[in-house]
């Protein structure tokens, strides 16, 4: 038992799936006496076709010794370990009535007298992989070695789930770096400033765009502290409309002024959209940007001018026209009349 623990805690120690497997069979080896050891794969196939298993980790040998076979097949020998029939622990394979005139092994195989083999069964996947152990001598396996290899079995399959789930989640995290890495570029390529908040609408981590543009230090800015930044007029507009598109759930969409880093005060576009939990359906964070859109409304604002200075010039015009023609009128109307 002491024995076991340590291992299970060794084990749980690595999470890559390609070392722990070796380790795996490394250890099995060793604490069981075995000249050879191997842990075999179930690969996932489509529903209908046959399993399919593949050899992940060998030691005590050279890969070629089961690689030039191709892939393992169901033999009398290999089937109750590739089926989860319990295990099973010959003292001469060769003369063991169970396994026919070859012992279920192909000719050409490695020499094995003693053989020891047992499932490894998830608690999440089912059957995911085999431990083989063999030896050249007869009779090398007992009792002892098999009620060991039982709960090895056991440890095999939960570090084996845990180094799946991690790879998962590794793949996910990795996944996720590079959307927002994707995102982000995509975001300094329209020159936005990214910034997020918690579901309650407050910054509570670092925002670097939000310090690159205000000058703001995460003392300042946390939790509500950025409406701060904005000009003293648009603060409570823009935080009334914040929490209101929180409350609602639905995209926020303003424009205000904001004190930059410069002291000066410009005008940005905002637009902000809550990110959803997959599972549970609750907003998990607000993900925003601010466009400066200084320029535009500056350029705006001067066409403006320049349409009402057109409007008041034609009106000017139209009004001289009118009063030269009433000027005009008025001597002829005297003559004619």
């Amino acid at each position: 038992m002491e024995q076991l623990s340590q291992l299970n805690i060794t084990l749980a120690a690595d999470l890559d799936l390609d070392t722990l497997t070796q380790s795996i069979i490394d250890t099995g080896t060793r604490l069981t006496g075995a000249k050879y050891g191997s842990f075999f794969e179930r690969v996932a196939t489509a529903p209908g076709e046959p399993e399919l298993w593949k050899l992940a980790s060998l030691t005590g040998a050279p890969l070629t010794a089961f690689t030039r076979f191709g892939l393992p097949r169901e033999t009398s020998l290999f089937r109750p370990s590739f089926r989860n029939e319990g295990v099973v622990r010959s003292d001469d394979v060769p003369n063991d009535p169970r396994y026919g005139s070859m012992g279920g092994m192909p000719k050409g195989h490695l020499p094995v007298r003693s053989y020891m083999a047992v499932s490894v069964v998830s608690r999440t996947a089912g059957i995911t992989g085999a431990l083989l152990f063999g030896h050249p001598e007869p009779a090398r396996f007992t009792e002892r070695e098999e009620r060991f290899i039982v709960g090895f079995a056991a440890q095999t399959a939960v570090a084996i789930d845990n180094a799946r789930l991690f790879r998962s989640l590794d793949a996910e995290n990795r996944e996720r770096r590079r959307s927002e890495a994707r995102f982000r570029a995509a975001i300094a390529a329209v020159q936005g400033v990214l910034w997020t908040t918690d579901a309650d609408g407050r910054m509570v981590d670092p925002q670097e765009g939000w310090e690159g543009l205000t000058g703001q230090t995460f003392a300042e800015y946390e939790g509500d502290g950025w409406a701060a930044a904005l000009l003293p007029d648009d603060a409570q507009p823009t935080v009334d409309a914040w929490r209101e598109s929180l409350a609602e759930r639905k995209t926020f969409v303003f424009e205000h002024r904001v004190r930059v880093r410069s002291g000066l005060y410009r005008t940005f576009a905002i637009r902000a959209v809550p990110v959803v939990d997959e599972t549970t359906g609750a907003v998990r964070e607000w993900v925003g940007v601010h466009t400066d859109i200084t320029e535009q409304r500056a350029a705006e604002a001067r066409l403006e001018a320049a349409r009402e200075a057109a409007e008041g010039a034609n009106r000017a015009k139209s009004q001289f026209i009118a009063n030269m023609s009433h000027e005009l009128r008025t001597p002829l109307s005297a003559v004619i009349g």
